[in-house]
């Protein structure tokens, strides 16, 4: 069992570590940025992460009425960006890098299929797109840091 030590030097080291925080860094910018994203309901709008609390509040106390098309449509968006959400932050917790990049990858595709799926049921879309823009470019950083994590020569 040959097993050979590798040895990095500091810049090779550096960069390896700085690519890691940095994807750690915009992982948590993009969920918070997400939960920030305010959504126009009825007469009022409410952010994301509240309107996700108010759900699993009302399923737990098992009194979830939905009356309205408006409101299975925001149900979903929750989900789909609770469910990326939830991905996300685990992900931070995995210390291999492979299991914790696909669970990043499944995050960012749950958040993206609510947050693409959400004008196509919803006529105020505009309102709610122009409070998405931080999430928009956090989500976008992290796309690019996620697809540069592979090409580095090992593991980080």
């Amino acid at each position: 069992m040959d097993s050979e030590v590798r040895y990095y030097t500091p810049a090779e080291h550096s960069s390896k570590f700085l690519l890691q925080n940095t994807a750690k860094y915009i992982t948590i910018w993009t969920i918070v940025t997400n939960l920030f994203i305010i959504v126009g309901i009825g007469h009022g709008i409410l952010p994301l992460g509240l309107i996700e609390v108010m759900f699993i509040l009302r399923i737990i106390s098992q009194n979830l009425n939905l009356n309205s098309s408006e409101q299975y449509s925001i149900l979903f968006l929750s989900i789909f960006s609770l469910l990326g959400q939830l991905h996300l932050f685990i992900s931070l917790f995995f210390k291999d890098i492979k299991i914790s990049l696909g669970i990043k990858w499944i995050g960012l595709i749950f958040m993206w299929v609510g947050f693409i799926i959400w004008p196509t049921i919803h006529f105020d879309f505009l309102f709610s797109w122009l409070f998405s823009i931080p999430f928009i470019i956090c989500s976008i950083k992290l796309f690019l840091v996620l697809l540069r994590i592979p090409s580095a020569k090992s593991n980080i």
